[in-house]
């Protein structure tokens, strides 16, 4: 190889090294920047009426499938019903047009993975939507562990509920059962 063209190569070398630092230092540094800023961030209220609200109603949207779980379809209502009962936090009524918000609770069933119990709470005067999640309930083999997985899944779902209304957890924190 002649002198001529390995100092070509080293140039080039040099020139491809020093193009591929200055590209990757303004994605180092806004990534840093961006943990940075992320760290700063302090958590958003949730909404007033869900900690403020003394009545509630409960809406129940019959599942479209069999969740697997023993007592029929009314089974996830009565549980949620009597979970916020027992709760005590809010007075439950029999109207929307009496409670402070609406609790829309149904099951789903996505394309993958395991079934879900879905709370949206309302605003019952806009029907806004206030807040929503999904609480996984775990798969299981026996009946028996499904019907105690779909409890311990009502259980997290009502402490988010009480972690949105500010009060201490509704229940301890269970472990599923997956046998």
């Amino acid at each position: 190889m002649s002198r001529k063209h390995t100092s070509t190569v080293w140039i080039l070398l040099i020139l491809t090294v020093a193009s591929l630092m200055t590209m990757a230092t303004p994605i180092a540094f806004s990534q840093d920047a961006v943990g940075k800023a992320a760290a700063t961030i302090s958590p958003a209220p949730f909404p007033s009426q869900i900690s403020s609200a003394k009545r509630v109603f409960i809406a129940y949207r019959e599942p479209d499938f069999s969740a697997g779980i023993s007592g029929g379809p009314d089974r996830p209502y009565d549980s949620f019903y009597a979970a916020m009962k027992n709760w005590g936090h809010y007075e439950l009524v029999l109207a929307p047009n009496a409670a402070d918000l609406v609790f829309e609770l149904r099951l789903i069933e996505p394309k993958q993975g395991p079934d879900q119990i879905l709370i949206t709470i309302r605003d019952p005067k806009s029907n806004v939507a206030l807040w929503m999640f999904h609480q996984p309930i775990e798969m299981a083999f026996r009946s028996s562990s499904r019907d105690k997985n779909f409890e311990l899944a009502m259980q997290f779902a009502m402490n988010q509920i009480a972690k949105l209304a500010g009060t201490a957890p509704a229940f301890p924190p269970p472990t599923p059962k997956t046998f």
